[in-house]
């Protein structure tokens, strides 16, 4: 039996397998990538309170408790609603807080939007907990890892030019000249 192509019938043709699961039971998730480690992350709600649906459970529960509250207060018990909200959204942002830092590691965007430094510290503080957890020794804070390398990669590929390098064969480190130009020199906090 040959189905006629009708135009009205086309967007219902060759669309696969029906999905054995219902969209309107699936969970909302909001899901990006963690900036440091690319992992994807995915957190349970979204990242803003000011939903349709979050307002009107304020609304009913502020009803509620000026139901509750009728014989004292009346029509004033509808004042409940800024407390009940700030209460929420309280709430909603330690919440958010907690799921946002990354299980993976240990960054929490709500530490650097304040302080990069503390973000840092953050990181490292949580690697030295896994090293510890798997009674490994630490290996130390990145920026002594890349002056080491520097230093190393600087003895065995420097070629005569001493000016831009951070540490000579003999160990000491060489300052650059004033007559020359200022931007030939590296320093420690490029890196």
């Amino acid at each position: 039996m040959n189905i006629p192509d009708f135009p009205f019938l086309r967007p219902f043709k060759n669309k696969g397998p029906i999905p054995t699961k219902s969209f309107w039971r699936e969970k909302r998730v909001f899901t990006f990538f963690c900036p440091h480690c690319k992992m994807e992350r995915r957190v349970p709600h979204g990242p803003t309170p000011y939903t349709s649906e979050n307002l009107l459970r304020i609304t009913v529960a502020s009803l509620f408790v000026m139901l509750v509250l009728w014989p004292w207060m009346s029509w004033k018990g509808i004042v409940s609603f800024l407390p009940l909200w700030m209460i929420f959204e309280t709430v909603f942002r330690v919440k958010m807080r907690v799921n946002l830092a990354c299980s993976n590691c240990g960054f929490d965007p709500f530490l650097f939007l304040q302080d990069v430094h503390k973000a840092r510290d953050g990181i490292e503080t949580f690697w030295k907990k896994q090293y510890e957890s798997k009674g490994l020794p630490y290996p130390g804070p990145r920026k002594d890892r890349l002056n080491h390398l520097l230093q190393e990669r600087e003895k065995y590929w420097s070629f005569g030019s001493s000016s831009d390098s951070l540490g000579q064969e003999d160990g000491t480190e060489s300052k650059p000249s004033s007559e020359g130009s200022e931007g030939s020199s590296r320093s420690e906090e490029a890196y």
